[in-house]
């Protein structure tokens, strides 16, 4: 193990994660809720807990604890009973088709549920390769690819 590089699971205590390793200065080790927060959002990527560490740390204590950076529970849902494959695709997985599979139901349906930021979200359901808007949603909008996608609104 290099100098200075921590396993993510020595520092936030019943979390496992063994393949994950930072490295940082012993000054700037970010605290254990932190880490909790960006493992329990399902980072799996070393780079990207990576960035979202030196991202959080560049944020201004003050801002820190805001609403906009606390995390909701979001509960997806679509009913595709002749799908093989679903998943859900949006702002909050950089529009990654392979970030977020849904799991199927016996009924047809298909659920997921992922922690998101308050604010407005963009979205779709891909099903087996083909874009879907999600009749429920609170709205349509188009997103930065010129693309429709559902809107959902977190508070």
């Amino acid at each position: 193990m290099r100098k200075n590089a921590i396993p993510l699971q020595e520092m936030v205590k019943g979390t496992v994660s063994s393949h994950v390793i930072c490295r940082f200065e012993p000054s700037k080790l970010p605290d254990a809720q932190v880490l909790a927060t960006i493992l329990k959002f399902g980072t799996t990527s070393a780079n990207r807990a990576i960035g979202m560490l030196f991202e959080f740390d560049q944020v201004e204590p003050a801002e820190r604890y805001s609403a906009e950076r606390s995390l909701h529970q979001v509960n997806f849902s679509c009913f595709a009973p002749s799908a093989k494959q679903v998943s859900v695709v949006g702002d909050f997985n950089y529009w990654d088709p392979d970030a977020n599979p849904m799991h199927s139901m016996p009924d047809g349906g298909w659920v997921l549920t992922l922690p998101l930021h308050h604010g407005h979200h963009q979205y779709y359901f891909l099903i087996d390769g083909c874009p879907t808007l999600d009749p429920r949603s609170s709205g349509t909008v188009e997103n930065e690819r010129g693309e429709p996608a559902s809107l959902i609104a977190v508070s």
